[in-house]
């Protein structure tokens, strides 16, 4: 048997582990901020915050193995994230990928809780370990839209 004309490239990539985070107070009963993070999600959402054009909005089904995912009329989707653990009026965990149309390849591991501080106060904690391909100005990217994003829900809150 003669040796193949042609070889395989094996190229090592080294996985990396960022972390971000986010902590909000809010001013409003945690059981509202809970019933606003996961039952109206599009009302909060900044249309400026949607990937697709034409999109018909954000869409949350708040279980395990429910998607967070936007999609448009004509048949366009983009899932934001996979529902790992939900813990109601506690904790939601999402998984996503993130795709090199939006500088991945990555994997987003997402954890979000809601703490009642009292006086109607809340804290929403947001932590978000991205595995694989983040650049620093990715990251500020992120961050930058975590703090935008996660800020829209925080005013929607605070005006209900």
């Amino acid at each position: 048997m003669q040796p193949s004309s042609q070889s395989a490239k094996i190229r090592h990539i080294v996985q990396t582990l960022h972390e971000l985070t986010l902590d909000l107070h809010i001013k409003c009963p945690k059981d509202l901020a809970w019933d606003c993070l996961v039952g109206r999600v599009s009302d909060w959402w900044p249309a400026d915050f949607l990937c697709l054009t034409n999109s018909s909005g954000i869409q949350f089904e708040a279980f395990a193995g429910g998607r967070l995912y936007e999609e448009s009329p004509e048949g366009g989707q983009i899932l934001w994230g996979t529902v790992a653990m939900i813990l109601p009026g506690e904790s939601i965990d999402l998984v996503g990928p993130v795709t090199a149309a939006f500088g991945g390849p990555s994997i987003n591991f997402v954890h979000m809780s809601l703490t009642d501080n009292g006086d109607g106060m809340t804290q929403f904690k947001l932590k978000n370990d991205v595995l694989g391909n983040l650049t620093d100005e990715g990251r500020e990217s992120v961050q930058e839209g975590w703090a935008y994003l996660y800020g829209a829900f925080k005013d929607f809150c605070e005006r209900l």
